[in-house]
């Protein structure tokens, strides 16, 4: 589209086609830049190890390449992680930021979920098997799911607490949440106060 570039983080394992309608809607505006993050949908991987820092990086990078000074930057679950910290690392980049459903900080999740993800990179090579018989797999059929789902795992596991970055955030910030979201009501209302 045509207008204000807009980056569109996807979430975890699935690429940008994730957002689909609101994509699309976006588009009538905006110049949308929905890239897949390394070792993702399109994007090949590396031997570097996966962090939201890194990924926060390429972002920079690819706006550098495309010649955008400023662009508003919208992610979903490690998307939105991605998103904070391109705001934290590179905040002359960001004109407006959507934050939607993660945690600043690793308590932030309820326990089940950091359960979930602690047993991710265990659970690859059966979740990958899973994933590969699925439509997905066949939109990605250069993706190795296996590394995929590990290394998604190890990343989730990683403990992290950016309150004081994230409270040094100048761009003006949306935060969104669903009533069901994996992220604890007392979490999101701290989120807010920073």
């Amino acid at each position: 589209g045509d207008g204000p570039p807009l980056v569109m983080l996807h979430g975890g394992v699935i690429p940008g086609e994730m957002f689909g309608a609101p994509l699309a809607e976006m588009a009538k505006t905006h110049r949308v830049i929905a890239p897949h993050a390394q070792g993702h949908g399109l994007s090949k991987d590396a031997s570097r190890p996966w962090s939201h820092e890194a990924f926060a990086d390429d972002v920079a990078a690819l706006l550098g390449h495309l010649g955008i000074r400023k662009a508003s930057v919208m992610g979903y679950s490690s998307g939105a992680n991605v998103a904070l910290q391109t705001a934290i690392r590179h905040p002359d980049l960001v004109d407006k930021l959507v934050v939607i459903s993660t945690a600043f900080r690793s308590d932030g999740y309820y326990p089940e979920g950091l359960e979930a993800f602690a047993q991710m990179p265990a659970a690859a090579p059966r979740i990958a098997a899973e994933v590969s018989k699925s439509p997905l797999a066949a939109l990605y059929p250069s993706v190795d799911w296996e590394s995929m789902f590990r290394k998604t795992g190890e990343l989730a596991n990683r403990r992290a607490d950016w309150s004081g970055a994230v409270a040094g955030i100048k761009a003006p910030t949306l935060l969104v949440f669903a009533d069901a979201d994996a992220i604890r009501p007392e979490h999101i209302a701290e989120f807010y106060k920073l």
